[in-house]
């Protein structure tokens, strides 16, 4: 398989079994006593050989395995943390992506952002985007938006489980819906 094929191929698993992530750590504090924000790209497959060719092709990451009920297959995650990494991986998987090629493009800018960056006063905001207060964060405005909309797109994939949810409580066939699918 040619490198491009491969890289076709990891952009098809991660839009199915990947995830790009930025969470907001509230109880942890960094050495400037400041919350701290994670990024994280995790791919979850009960395929251990899947993942480990993943990261053998990208030469990143870390597989964890969980453990899960007796009856089901254990679930191997890889995981990769690194800002260098993560934007690696963003700059070979977006030409490809379909359905997350959004969230990788915004991961990809706030890795940018984070390599480049002086560390300004910003607002901090709550989850609904009020102004908290302003503080020496180390994190650009810009980079907190990125955190929200990253956020606010992950959340959809959740949203449509609930609608299904709902229409099935109703008595209703969620797959008849014309509006049921995602679109982008």
């Amino acid at each position: 398989m040619k490198e491009k094929e491969k890289y076709i191929y990891l952009a098809g698993l991660f839009d199915g079994e990947g995830c790009f992530s930025i969470s907001l750590d509230a109880d942890k504090k960094n050495w400037r006593g400041i919350k701290t924000f994670h990024i994280e790209i995790t791919i979850v497959n009960t395929d251990l050989k899947i993942l480990k060719f993943i990261q053998n092709l990208l030469k990143r990451g870390i597989i964890t395995s969980k453990k899960v009920n007796l009856n089901r297959k254990p679930v191997y995650h890889l995981r990769f943390y690194k800002l260098s990494d993560c934007l690696r991986i963003c700059k070979i998987l977006y030409p490809y992506l379909k359905i997350k090629r959004k969230q990788c493009e915004l991961m990809k800018k706030w890795c940018i952002s984070r390599l480049s960056q002086k560390y300004p006063k910003i607002l901090l905001r709550d989850n609904k985007g009020r102004i908290l207060k302003k503080e020496d964060s180390g994190y650009s405005e810009k980079e907190i938006n990125i955190y929200y909309q990253l956020k606010k797109l992950n959340q959809r994939g959740q949203e449509q489980v609930a609608k299904a949810e709902r229409l099935i409580k109703a008595g209703k066939n969620p797959e008849k819906r014309k509006n049921y699918e995602q679109t982008d």
